[in-house]
């Protein structure tokens, strides 16, 4: 019987999940695996699905209500955990400077995503076996080929959906198109970062840094001390910034969750009748549910592995990254 193969298969996807990673945070190389969160409620549902699909031909109608409302309350918590891990990625805050210079950078494992396809699994299962059910208690003169094959084009259905929907969220399936003024974007974008540090405006200067450096310092309360800071430094040295231009774009590379592009930016200072120029290699980045570009400094002739824990999510085809 297909419905129970299905039932089989997603319960054992189901439960593997609960020992895969379901967040990584790679600054302090911890893994937060199923078992210590959702994944040991989810885990135990998937579990005696598995156990229940013996018994089948006795409680069918049963295990298919089960399964139905399990799977789509499984797929429902996933879908609701991805969202909150997207949204905690751009706002996360914490109070404890451990906690948020450790939290830097983290996300989303492939533990959450098989948890999904499994409750996924069990929903189509369910619906299968209610069908099933339906189309065996039916007379033999009337037509079952609805019935038969109805659960299994709307599970192909809901599976394509679904694939369309997260498989370019994982693996940037489709890239997005890249603004023909990106050049200038990103002029105006950082001269307005210079003008709010000249005016000591940090709520205008921390609209355009990535939220990952503040975590990686510690929190925004640490940002805001840092930019102070240097607003003091350049105050008490007498220090302008005379001009900053991009001095080249080295590359762009769209996927479908982001848009980032590399550049060195060249920035010229005064001080005291003499001036000075400081080159340096930035990130710019537009992450999907972002309307705007955010900025990390990378300095220069750092390495891919050295880039990575801070900013995970390095889209590692960009050209020119450890040059």
């Amino acid at each position: 019987m297909s419905g129970r193969i299905i039932l089989m298969l997603a319960s054992l996807v189901g439960m593997c999940s609960t020992f895969m990673p379901w967040l990584h945070y790679p600054s302090s190389g911890m893994k937060l695996y199923g078992y210590v969160g959702d994944g040991v409620l989810t885990g135990f549902v998937f579990f005696t699905l598995f156990i229940l699909a013996f018994f089948l031909n006795k409680y069918q109608k049963f295990i298919s209500i089960y399964s139905l409302i399990a799977g789509a309350l499984i797929f429902c918590l996933g879908f609701y955990n991805l969202s909150e891990i997207r949204d905690q990625q751009l706002n996360f805050k914490s109070d404890n400077i451990g906690i948020t210079m450790a939290s830097a950078g983290f996300y989303e494992g492939v533990g959450i995503y098989f948890n999904m396809f499994g409750g996924l699994g069990l929903f189509i299962s369910g619906l299968i076996l209610l069908m099933q059910k339906k189309s065996n208690s039916i007379k033999p003169t009337e037509n079952k080929a609805f019935l038969k094959y109805a659960p299994h084009a709307f599970g192909s259905l809901v599976l394509l959906v679904s694939l369309f929907y997260f498989l370019p969220q994982r693996f940037n399936v489709f890239n997005s198109e890249v603004p023909k003024d990106l050049e200038s974007i990103i002029y105006n974008d950082i001269n307005s970062m210079v003008k709010a540090l000249e005016n000591n405006d940090f709520k205008t200067y921390n609209k355009y840094v990535h939220p990952v450096l503040a975590q990686s310092m510690g929190g925004e309360k640490l940002l805001k001390e840092f930019f102070e800071g240097t607003y003091s430094t350049f105050r008490e040295d007498k220090i302008s910034i005379k001009n900053i231009a991009v001095e080249k774009l080295l590359d762009v590379k769209t996927r479908s969750s982001d848009k980032q592009a590399l550049f060195i930016q060249k920035v010229t200072f005064s001080q005291n009748g003499k001036e000075f120029v400081e080159s340096q290699k930035t990130l710019a980045i537009n992450d999907q549910k972002s309307k705007n570009w955010k900025y990390i400094t990378l300095g220069n002739n750092k390495k891919i592995s050295e880039i990575k824990k801070m900013f995970p999510a390095i889209n590692e085809q960009l050209n020119n990254l450890e040059n």
